[in-house]
């Protein structure tokens, strides 16, 4: 079997709860030796997270830390000691790559910024993620991936256009800005093959996410225009939303991921669904609330799982 592409590289690990060991899984995945560090004396909050295996909370059975730091190595340190220090010292030296998620400033307080840390491994890479960035008014700023999707503009373009922003579901730059960390610190492994260097990344949580917003603030610069909330609409997909099933709340989401999957779904509805109005994507746009209207006194005569496996046999996406 061939050697995966990471293998050989060397990550010691000190970030927490999601975002840094989603991303640094993604490197253990493809071969990187990863040693996870956790506190000795404070539980990690991934482990307070549930579901457990075997139905109860125990930290150790947690199954998001466990999903988290798959592939990897684990110990545990005191890092308030010197004695936990020097043996993260040792793993400085030995590793390419150290990662650590804390409010800014706790590592210079250990004695392990970034130029310190040269000091031991000429080398080495320093990846080091919070909320808002280590610089800036906002660097002290802690919190979950809900705050940083509310810092990044997200919280707006959620919702109904009638009624206050709900917020996307969710700590939703937990899941978005792993994908930069991952891939800067392969940027960073490329860099230092090429020339020696070693590199120090300061990713902010936030700032990545609002990539995912280019269009509505591309949309404001050149035209003025603030997108409104489109409640459960695509800007492309249509229909596109959730529908009432048979049963008290019952619902299914409905998506025609392209043009030609609308004739399936409009064979399945029968003949409410065959006006002529609905035969465009533009014109199942315009008339949008009239088909989600047929959509829905279609479904509701239905299981939800019965909609789910009639539009799913058809490649139409359903859950």
């Amino acid at each position: 079997m061939a050697p995966l592409p990471l293998a050989g590289v060397k990550v010691l690990d000190l970030t927490w709860v999601v975002v840094g060991p989603a991303a640094i899984r993604v490197l253990a995945d493809f071969g990187a030796t990863v040693i996870h560090v956790e506190s000795g004396i404070k539980v990690d909050t991934a482990r307070t997270v549930s579901p457990y295996k075997g139905g109860k909370p125990d930290p150790a059975m947690s199954v998001l830390s466990a999903n988290m730091n798959a592939n990897k190595l684990g110990m545990q340190l005191n890092l308030s000691t010197e004695e936990g220090r020097g043996v993260v010292r040792r793993l400085v030296a030995w590793a390419d790559v150290v990662t650590e998620s804390f409010t800014p400033g706790t590592m210079p307080a250990w004695g392990f910024d970034y130029e310190s840390l040269k000091k031991i491994n000429p080398g080495i890479i320093m990846m080091s993620t919070c909320l808002c960035g280590a610089t800036g008014p906002l660097a002290e700023f802690a919190g979950f991936g809900n705050l940083g999707a509310a810092l990044g503009g997200f919280v707006d373009y959620w919702g109904w256009p009638d009624r206050s922003p709900a917020g996307p579901a969710g700590a939703y730059t937990d899941y978005v800005a792993p994908r930069f960390i991952a891939s800067s610190i392969l940027a960073a492994l490329e860099h230092r093959r090429r020339t020696g260097e070693g590199q120090r990344i300061d990713l902010s949580q936030a700032e990545a996410a609002m990539h995912f917003l280019s269009p509505a603030i591309l949309r404001y610069g050149v035209d003025g225009v603030a997108l409104p909330r489109a409640g459960n609409a695509d800007p492309v997909m249509c229909p596109h939303g959730v529908y009432p099933c048979k049963g008290e709340e019952e619902w299914v989401a409905i998506a025609c991921q392209s043009p030609a999957l609308w004739p399936r779904l409009a064979a399945l509805i029968g003949e409410e669904a065959t006006n002529p109005r609905f035969d465009t994507l533009l014109g199942r746009r315009r008339h949008s609330a009239e088909l989600d209207a047929v959509i829905a006194a279609w479904t509701s005569q239905l299981e939800d799982d019965e909609v789910e496996r009639l539009c799913q046999e058809r490649g139409i996406a359903a859950h």
